[in-house]
């Protein structure tokens, strides 16, 4: 348990599965992942869990709880022939429970098969959602991935298992509906392996929990492993500590940006749609190098017959986050938001 999502205690939890210890679940299970369900009427089934329980090659099992420590398990293996890695998230704009495995049966290589319910009991037929492709290694696989919304679309963590050198790092992906599915950034690592001999060598692959926010930070936790997934060849290579949590840290909002450097680059909305008694902007953006290359982050909001305002922003402290632009004035309904910007990566926008 954690108070602030960095330090963490192991204390003995009342109604644990064990005597005096923590752990709420004593079954063997190869893999599963917790998510809290506001929309569910019945308090009782507030948490739920989706787990390769068993005999995992049959399918993965669900499991309800009200409070995350007493567990009530559902129907055995009711989502058929998902197992192994496995992950499972919900889709607070869909209101679907998404569901992400391999699939042994249909495909005997390492993909992302995706099946979702409405009820967290029937689920859909499985279908292919991530699987590698030209810009990957010819012997890449995609070990796992974990998906959340975030603000408007839905991002995702991919893990890429590098099979020659057995090494697993995380890329991202996106999409606006949860079912179509981009890598992004042409396959950027945005959690690479750590160095030689440290906790994080071979495996950097975050926990499926989506980022939590926290004064301008993404906190990422992600699991590490110092030694390489089992494989012939490399037998070299002695066994570490089996893995251990760790912690990164992110820019809010700062999985990817739209860059201006030394030449004027020009972003510029489509219309948007405004709500009433909104006046000001909030622009998430910072300077690449402030003590040497100056910053140039010109703001203008129009109406579809003027400009309303047009605001040059003094973006040079890296550490700010947020910018606020008061335009003195309602925004209209339909606007569009022009961003001049020289020297500064923009991140992303708000209208408040």
């Amino acid at each position: 348990m954690s108070q602030d999502s960095e330090s963490f205690t192991r204390d003995p939890l009342e109604h644990a599965a064990l005597p005096n210890m923590n752990i709420v679940l004593n079954e063997a299970i190869d893999d599963f992942t917790i998510s809290v369900d506001p929309d569910d009427p019945d308090p009782q089934r507030r948490y739920k869990l989706l787990a390769s329980r068993g005999t995992w090659r049959e399918g993965l099992t669900p499991a309800t709880s009200a409070d995350g420590i007493r567990w009530s398990w559902g129907r055995d293996h009711a989502l058929r022939h998902f197992g192994d890695r496995c992950a499972y998230w919900y889709d607070p704009i869909r209101k679907r429970h998404i569901a992400w495995s391999r699939n042994q049966p249909i495909l005997r290589k390492r993909v992302i098969f995706h099946a979702e319910s409405d009820d967290f009991e029937t689920w859909t037929p499985p279908r292919l959602a991530i699987d590698t492709d030209s810009l990957d290694h010819p012997d890449a696989q995609i070990y796992g991935g974990y998906g959340f919304w975030y603000q408007s679309p839905n991002l995702a963590y991919i893990e890429v298992y590098d099979v020659a050198h057995q090494r697993l790092h995380t890329e991202l992906a996106s999409s606006w509906d949860a079912l179509t599915w981009s890598r992004m950034c042409d396959h950027v690592v945005i959690l690479s392996n750590g160095e030689h001999r440290s906790f994080d060598a071979y495996w950097t692959v975050p926990t499926f929990t989506p980022p939590h926010l926290r004064d301008g930070e993404l906190l990422i936790h992600y699991g590490g492993r110092p030694d390489p997934h089992k494989a012939s060849g490399f037998d070299h290579v002695p066994p570490g500590m089996g893995g251990a949590l760790g912690l990164s840290r992110l820019r809010e909002d700062g999985f990817v940006s739209l860059d201006a450097t030394g030449q004027q680059g020009i972003v510029k909305t489509h219309p948007l749609a405004v709500g009433p008694g909104r006046s000001k902007l909030l622009i998430n953006v910072s300077p690449f190098h402030p003590d040497r290359i100056p910053i140039e982050v010109i703001v203008e909001a129009r109406s579809e017959q003027d400009t309303l305002s047009a605001y040059q922003l003094d973006a040079t402290d890296p550490s700010r986050v947020w910018y606020k632009v008061d335009l003195g004035q309602e925004i209209p309904k339909i606007t569009t938001v022009r961003f001049r910007l020289r020297n500064a990566p923009l991140y992303s926008f708000r209208i408040a």
